[in-house]
C-alpha cells in the first residue's frame, strides 16, 4: 500500500472505533471480576456512555434495514463498521448477562457493579425489540398487515 492510498482520517476513525469497542468489552469484563468498591467510577461512566452510543447505532442499523427491507450485506466500510459494532454490542451484552448470572443476578449494589444489571436489562429490551422487528418484517413481507 502506498502512502498516496492511505486515508489518514479513515485510519484514525476506524482506529478509535476499534479501540472504544475493545475498551468497552474489557470494561464489562472488568466489572464482572470486581466489586463495586474496586471498580473505578470513570470506567462505569465510560461503559454507560459507550453503551448509549452503541445502542443508538444498533437501533439505526436494524431500524433502517427493517424499514427499507435491505437486509443485504454492508456495501461500504462505514456500513461494515456499523454492523460490526452492532454485533459487538450484542456480544458484550451477552457477556454482561453471563457475568451477572454468575452472581445469581443479584441486585445488591455492594456486591455487583451496576453496569452488569444495567446492560442485561437493556439487552432484554433490545432482544425483544429485535424479535418483534423480525416477526413484523416477516409478516409484512408475506403481504399481511400487522394486527392492531
Amino acid at each position: 500500500m502506498s502512502v498516496k492510498n492511505l486515508n489518514i482520517k479513515e485510519v484514525l476513525l476506524i482506529g478509535v472505533a476499534i479501540a472504544v469497542l475493545g475498551l468497552f468489552a474489557a470494561a464489562v469484563w472488568m466489572a464482572g471480576h470486581r466489586t463495586p468498591d474496586d471498580m473505578p467510577a470513570i470506567v462505569i461512566y465510560f461503559v454507560s456512555a459507550a453503551s448509549a452510543t452503541l445502542a443508538a447505532n444498533l437501533g439505526a442499523v436494524l431500524g433502517i434495514s427493517a424499514i427499507t427491507g435491505n437486509w443485504s450485506a454492508p456495501t461500504s466500510k462505514t456500513e461494515s463498521l456499523q454492523w460490526f459494532a452492532a454485533c459487538w454490542y450484542l456480544g458484550v451484552i451477552l457477556m454482561a448477562t453471563i457475568l451477572w448470572g454468575i452472581t445469581g443476578f443479584s441486585d445488591d449494589t455492594t456486591q455487583v457493579v451496576s453496569i452488569l444489571p444495567e446492560l442485561t436489562k437493556n439487552g432484554i429490551g433490545i432482544f425483544v425489540a429485535i424479535l418483534a422487528a423480525v416477526l413484523g418484517v416477516q409478516t409484512i413481507s408475506r403481504g399481511r398487515s400487522l394486527p392492531s
